[in-house]
């Protein structure tokens, strides 16, 4: 990955990297330089249609984990525990 690709992802705005990196036009750097992974472009969407691509969608099971331990309690561990042996097991294609 590029800095010029890090730094878009980043939110930095394309006519700051293009005279950063002393291209003379956005076109040099879409093409040979931008090159986004699944992640950068989950974020994306997620950040700018956030209701709209979660709507109605169940929470990931990272996001379940992270919600039963944020509300994990001294009285609740047991089936805490148990929920999140749940989901590590229902959890095929890792975190």
């Amino acid at each position: 990955m590029t800095w010029i690709t890090v730094a878009l992802a980043a939110g930095v705005p394309l006519e700051v990297i293009q005279r950063v990196s002393g291209h003379r036009t956005t076109a040099v750097v879409l093409k040979h330089y931008f090159r986004p992974g699944r992640d950068d472009f989950r974020k994306a969407l997620m950040t700018a249609m956030p209701q709209m691509l979660s709507e109605g969608a169940a929470p990931s099971p990272r996001d379940q984990m992270r919600t039963i331990l944020e509300g994990m309690t001294a009285e609740t561990w047991r089936e805490d525990r148990r929920r999140l042996l749940g989901l590590v097991a229902g959890w095929s294609d890792g975190p």
